[in-house]
């Protein structure tokens, strides 16, 4: 259970470190008049790590989005998990028809099917430094 919680707290961690401190975001209000300036504090706080991934990195290391790719699908999984174990439904201590309704815990028995969460999360921050000139050696030495 704790590999989905720290492979998004990885991602996070990565997209908040990789927002340059001058960096500012300008977002639309929701009317579509005029917007609000986001500075790097206030991106880490009131931006969902979904926007950092497909808006705000892509624009920071200048290459494009990969929500239409399959990469996006296993994010989209690992983050469905890792909030179904944050904000744990009542639903989910005895699921009626287990195993064939969907609950948390058929991503928890079943994951053997998908890709080791951490594998997930060295896949998306790779995506991002794949152009990098300076990737961190700890990115390098890891072994998986």
């Amino acid at each position: 259970m704790q590999s989905y919680i720290f492979a998004c707290s990885a991602i996070e961690h990565f997209a908040n470190m990789s927002i340059p401190a001058d960096y500012e975001y300008l977002k639309t209000n929701k009317a579509g008049e005029g917007f609000k300036v986001y500075k790097k504090v206030d991106i880490e706080r009131y931006i969902s790590l979904d926007k950092k991934l497909s808006i705000i990195l892509p624009l920071i290391y200048k290459i494009e989005s990969f929500v239409s790719e399959p990469l996006w699908q296993e994010y989209l999984q690992l983050k469905n998990v890792r909030d179904s174990l944050i904000h744990f439904k009542s639903k989910d201590f005895q699921p009626d028809g287990w195993p064939k309704v969907k609950s948390v815990w058929n991503d928890l028995v079943f994951a053997v099917k998908r890709n080791n969460p951490a594998i997930i999360s060295k896949k998306i921050i790779g995506y991002y430094l794949t152009n990098s000139k300076n990737i961190p050696r700890w990115f390098t030495k890891c072994h998986f």
